[in-house]
């Protein structure tokens, strides 16, 4: 065998195997058995999918992604709530490792989704256009329709948490014509939450509960975007619940200390609301309606680079407080 055909063959070996092709092609799951646990693989939307496609069911579902699913020791054997948790820009790392077991020892089941690593993506900090927030939003969603079909998992009692931009997609999991799109059934979420996720998308919601976290000190979201989000989300229906943290930071619910960003991509200087019913950008929250072409335009013209992050104990034991409150709540777990 000449050594350019080695080359080749050991270079497509490992595109293959950074994508997660090779290994898990026959072990993606459309249907879960009562034994399933742990490390999971789903197929998703690719990577570069658009809320279009996904509406005019044109998307292609072939990104083989997976997540953990893992179960709290000391709860009966039938049927358990779980949540699906859903990273960040830096991806999987010990924070959302820290809310699983936050919730597990609520004695909550926990799938915690990896968008990137199958899709050979490291982080989108500096390059958010590596995985649209589309198809972070079918992530989401497709996770609900497979969950749902465990025995051991009560399918009433589904919920979805993100943080940054996987917090969007917990958003957007709540949009009712989104839903429809990706699930095609009545199989929604029996709750959402969203932790400093994008403040500029709305629709007409499925009306279950959402719990919005946020701070006034984001660079990645103005506090008074995400007020205006909420109100818009709340006009059309939403059963929204708004928490700002005076002066907090985005990731304040993580123990990282503050620090600067320098190549971080933030839109924070933006002023606009994206219609996901009707698919229409407003600049500046008004009437105006932005084309596709003025739409992008706009979105390059006032993303900047730059931007701090930072957890606080305060926040973050105030927020645990507020998701175990709500979780409780809406999934009935008082008593169990």
């Amino acid at each position: 065998m000449s050594g350019s055909l080695n080359r080749w063959i050991a270079i497509t070996l490992l595109t293959l195997v950074s994508y997660g092709s090779v290994a898990v092609a026959a072990d993606v799951k459309t249907s879960l058995a009562a034994g399933d646990a742990g490390k999971i693989y789903f197929n998703s939307a690719e990577r570069d999918a658009t809320y279009g496609q996904l509406y005019k069911h044109t998307a292609v579902f072939d990104d083989a992604i997976w997540g953990d699913l893992r179960f709290p020791s000391g709860v009966p054997a039938d049927k358990v709530p779980v949540m699906v948790v859903m990273h960040g820009s830096a991806g999987v790392n010990k924070s959302v490792y820290a809310w699983v077991k936050f919730l597990n020892q609520m004695g909550v089941a926990t799938f915690m989704i990896d968008s990137f690593t199958p899709r050979g993506i490291n982080r989108t900090v500096e390059d958010q256009s590596q995985l649209s927030p589309s198809a972070t939003s079918a992530d989401g969603l497709l996770a609900l329709k497979l969950l749902a079909t465990h025995p051991r998992i009560d399918a009433s009692r589904i919920g979805i948490m993100g943080f940054s931009k996987g917090g969007t997609g917990a958003l957007t999991a709540s949009f009712e014509k989104l839903r429809e799109s990706v699930v095609r059934g009545d199989l929604k979420y029996a709750l959402h939450i969203p932790f400093y996720g994008g403040c500029t998308q709305y629709a007409k919601t499925t009306s279950a509960p959402i719990l919005m976290l946020a701070g006034t000190r984001d660079d990645y979201h103005k506090a008074e975007d995400c007020k205006k989000n909420a109100d818009t989300l709340r006009s059309l229906g939403a059963n929204l619940k708004s928490v700002v943290y005076a002066g907090a930071m985005h990731g304040f619910d993580t123990e990282n200390p503050r620090v600067y960003v320098p190549r971080g991509q933030t839109w924070v200087k933006c002023s606009r609301a994206m219609d996901l019913d009707r698919m229409e950008m407003h600049i500046n929250w008004a009437e105006q309606v932005a084309s596709p072409q003025e739409a992008r335009d706009y979105s390059r013209s006032c993303m900047t680079t730059g931007l701090t992050v930072g957890g606080d104990a305060g926040y973050r034991e105030k927020s645990r407080k507020e998701v175990k409150d709500f979780i409780t709540q809406n999934f009935g777990l008082a008593g169990q």
